[in-house]
């Protein structure tokens, strides 16, 4: 028995995930294809617009509990069928879940295997800098989210000079400075939550190159040098590596993609290099995080609340199924029942009248309270009461009915509050 009940409360719970999830990844799927339009449009020859744009990206993991889809005509209409789809059909939230966990799982594998790997690096100095050598001919990468380390391939360091070598280093410490190493973690949560929606994986490369040619107009600028001799150096860099760079998953490259016509796009557009005014810069990224910070108070403000109180209380059949009488279409009931602390009361001369007028014979009920819910149709959690009522006529006055208040247990504040 106790198996069947975390059975149906996890059922419960990828229930839950996946209604919202499903939501998401429809808004996801929009966003996707608005910022591939504005990139290839408006923003075309907008570097940091570009990069900017993929912000968009952010509210749609916040449009999951929306009062929008309950309580306008459209939303209804429009996203209903996913309630009763996600609720209604257990295999959907069991793919939804089993690729969220093998996605999660994979994405960890990566990260620990990186780890493994520059664990196993020979430390050192380069031009100044503490870097982490390696005898493998992978593409220079930043890695390390609260100590960032660089590693850089021991062949470049025999064939580079000693001012590329600078600009190598110079873009990669660009890279952490920026923030990529946490940016990147977020896409790849992104990925994760959304990995149904095949845009968010194709979209993946197209944000890398916008995050690269961010960098890379960044470390010109900083550096002083001139766009042709930085595309050089980019040139002479690449051909001394391999393509191969599966050794830096979830992190930040030198070579920033993966085949030709990307290296060639990137070399483009740092032959197009013209300086930028750093004020102006700073207003673009101010003015998306306030528009950001808008959305995702907005959409807060527009949604249901972690969980709402349900004030009605309910007598339910011994099973648990069949509900017999609430306090919303009876309000008999609120007076025939008195809840307090650990017990609960039950005037029989009104609970009589109530199971007569409504042609009730049984005498053993499973009574309700205390409960809440997380959107509209979506249950969370409460207390409930066994109560044998015995013969009517032989029941006291006043019924009394001992309970332990389950709403206090760790698992209803883990649906209260996580969910």
């Amino acid at each position: 028995m106790t198996v069947q009940i975390y059975l149906a409360k996890l059922d419960f719970c990828a229930s839950y995930i996946t209604l919202k999830a499903g939501r998401c990844i429809a808004c996801s799927v929009l966003m996707a294809a608005l910022i591939l339009l504005l990139r290839r449009t408006v923003l075309k020859d907008s570097t940091f617009g570009r990069g900017i744009i993929w912000c968009l990206l952010i509210p749609a993991l916040f449009v999951g509990k929306l009062r929008f889809f309950y309580e306008s005509r459209m939303g209804v209409r429009l996203f209903f069928w996913w309630h009763n789809i996600s609720l209604g059909i257990p295999w959907v939230r069991v793919v939804y879940m089993t690729g969220l966990l093998v996605s999660g799982i994979f994405f960890l594998y990566r990260r620990r295997k990186l780890r493994s790997f520059t664990r196993r690096l020979r430390r050192g100095e380069l031009a100044g800098n503490r870097v982490l050598f390696c005898d493998i001919s992978v593409s220079p990468f930043a890695t390390g989210l609260f100590r960032p380390r660089i590693v850089v391939p021991e062949t470049l360091c025999w064939e580079l000079s000693e001012e590329e070598l600078q600009m190598l280093l110079l873009h990669e410490r660009t890279h952490i400075r920026l923030g990529h190493l946490w940016i990147y973690l977020l896409w790849d949560i992104l990925r994760i939550v959304l990995w149904p929606n095949p845009l968010i994986h194709f979209c993946t490369r197209h944000f890398r190159q916008d995050m690269e040619d961010i960098c890379d107009r960044i470390t010109i600028q900083r550096s002083g040098e001139r766009a042709r001799e930085y595309g050089g150096f980019l040139l002479r860099s690449l051909r001394l590596q391999q393509a191969d760079l599966a050794a830096a998953h979830n992190s930040v490259t030198l070579s920033g993609g993966d085949g030709y016509r990307d290296i060639k796009a990137r070399l483009e557009k740092v032959e197009g290099f013209c300086p930028y005014k750093r004020v102006r810069v700073a207003g673009m990224c101010l003015a998306a995080a306030l528009v950001l910070s808008g959305l995702i108070f907005g959409l807060h403000r527009a949604s249901y609340p972690r969980y709402s109180e349900m004030e009605d209380i309910a007598l339910y059949s011994m099973d648990g199924r069949t509900r017999l009488i609430d306090s919303e279409s009876s309000p008999e009931l609120a007076e025939a029942i008195t809840i307090e602390p650990e017990r609960i009361l039950v005037d029989s001369k009104v609970m009589n009248r109530l199971l007569e007028k409504k042609h009730i014979t049984s005498q053993t009920f499973v009574l309700s309270f205390g409960t809440f819910y997380k959107v509209p149709g979506v249950g969370g959690g409460g207390n409930a009461v066994f109560i044998d009522y015995g013969p009517k006529l032989s029941a006291p006055d006043i019924l009394e009915v001992p309970y332990i208040d389950a709403s206090k247990s760790w698992e209803n504040w883990l649906y209260r509050n996580l969910l």
